[in-house]
C-alpha cells in the first residue's frame, strides 16, 4: 500500500511538472523616474521643484503601485510573472528600488542597458532568478540617417526557463508625437531593426523560441507590425506555413479590446509577438494564451474615464494611480 501511495504521489508531481505554466508579461510603467536629476537627461518634469512636485512620497507610492500591479499579472491562481519586460524606467536606481518592494518578495533580478533616449526612459527585463536563468543579453540601438534622433534600445535577452531556451526582445518604439503619419518612419525603422534581430537568431537556431514584446505605439494591424515586421494574425495561421512571426493581439483588437485608451478610442500598442517555434512546439515550452490584464484596481471606477487605465497623473492632477497602459501577458506551458 505504501508503495502504491508513493507511486501515486510521484505521478502527481510528474504531471504537475509536465503541465507547469509560466507567465511572461510586458508592462509600460509610465514614467518611473526617481527624484534626482541625471546628467544629459530631460527628467526635469519629475523633480521636486517641477510643476508635478515629484517628491519622495510620490516616488515610493509609484514603486508600491508598480510592484503590486506586477504581482497581480495573470489569472485565477496563476499570478506573478516569471519574466516581465518593462518600459519607461529611468535607470538602475529605480529598478533596484522596484525589486526591493515587499510585493515582489525579493524574487526579481533585472537587466538594463541605458540608451541615448533624450528623456532617459529605457526598457528592461525583470526575471525571477529561481525560474529564468539569463545566458546573455545585448542592446541594439536604433541608428538612422538623422543624427539628432535618439530613442530607446531594443534589448535582447537569451535565457533558460524550465530547461528550454527562450529569446526575449523588449521594445519601446517611437511615439506618435507629431501625428501617426508623420511619425510612421520612426516605427518602420524600429520594425526593420526588430526583424533583423529575429532573422539573426533564426540563422543560428532555426526553430528558436522567440518573444518580441513591447509598447510598439502601433496596433497589430498597422504597417510597422503587419507589413514591415510581418507579424501575422495568429488566428489565421495555416498548417505548414513558412510564416515566422505571429501576433495573438490581432484577435484581441478585432474584439475591441485594448491596452490603452486615448480620447475614447482603445488601442493595443502593448503586444507579445511569438515565433513559429513557440507555436508549433510539441514538447517543452509552447504558447497557450495571450491576455490583457485589466484588473479593476488598474482602472477608473467612475466618472468620464470609467473603465480606462488609472494613471499616476491626469494632466496636473495627481491620482496616485498606476500607468496609462495595462499589462499584457502570455501563458507558456511545458
Amino acid at each position: 500500500m505504501k508503495k502504491i501511495i508513493l507511486l501515486h504521489c510521484y505521478l502527481l508531481v510528474a504531471m504537475w511538472l509536465y503541465s507547469q505554466q509560466r507567465i511572461v508579461a510586458f508592462y509600460n510603467l509610465e514614467n518611473l523616474f526617481d527624484t534626482i536629476h541625471d546628467d544629459r537627461k530631460n527628467d526635469y518634469e519629475y523633480l521636486p521643484n517641477s510643476k508635478k512636485s515629484w517628491d519622495t512620497e510620490k516616488y515610493f507610492n509609484k514603486l508600491h503601485n508598480m510592484a503590486y500591479a506586477i504581482s497581480q499579472i495573470g489569472e485565477d491562481s496563476l499570478r506573478m510573472p516569471a519574466v516581465v519586460g518593462v518600459a519607461e524606467v529611468e535607470n538602475v536606481r529605480v529598478l533596484n528600488d522596484l525589486v526591493k518592494q515587499p510585493e515582489l518578495n525579493g524574487r526579481f533580478k533585472f537587466i538594463l542597458e541605458e540608451s541615448q533616449d533624450l528623456r532617459g526612459i529605457d526598457v528592461a527585463l525583470l526575471y525571477q532568478e529561481a525560474i529564468f536563468r539569463p545566458l546573455y543579453h545585448k542592446a541594439y540601438p536604433l541608428i538612422t540617417d538623422r543624427p539628432h534622433f535618439k530613442t530607446r534600445n531594443q534589448l535582447l535577452v537569451c535565457g533558460v526557463i524550465d530547461g528550454d531556451t527562450l529569446f526575449i526582445l523588449v521594445n519601446h518604439w517611437s511615439s506618435r508625437l507629431g501625428g501617426q503619419t508623420r511619425s510612421n518612419p520612426n516605427r518602420s525603422a524600429a520594425a526593420t531593426l526588430t526583424k533583423t534581430i529575429v532573422e539573426e537568431i533564426l540563422q543560428t537556431k532555426t526553430n528558436a523560441k522567440i518573444l518580441v514584446m513591447g509598447d510598439f505605439n502601433d496596433d497589430p494591424t498597422d504597417s510597422s507590425i503587419a507589413v514591415v515586421l510581418n507579424a501575422a494574425d495568429l488566428a489565421q495561421k495555416q498548417p505548414n506555413s513558412e510564416q515566422v512571426l505571429y501576433n495573438p493581439a490581432t484577435s484581441a483588437l478585432k474584439m475591441h479590446k485594448g491596452s490603452l485608451a486615448y480620447r475614447g478610442t482603445w488601442n493595443i500598442f502593448d503586444q507579445i509577438i511569438l515565433s513559429k517555434g513557440l507555436i508549433d512546439a510539441t514538447d517543452k515550452l509552447h504558447f497557450v494564451k495571450y491576455a490583457i490584464c485589466n484588473e479593476p484596481f488598474l482602472l477608473h471606477q467612475d466618472g468620464r474615464y470609467a473603465g480606462t487605465p488609472l494613471r499616476t497623473y491626469s494632466g496636473k492632477d495627481y491620482l496616485n494611480g498606476y500607468s496609462d497602459h495595462l499589462p499584457v501577458f502570455v501563458i507558456l506551458s511545458q
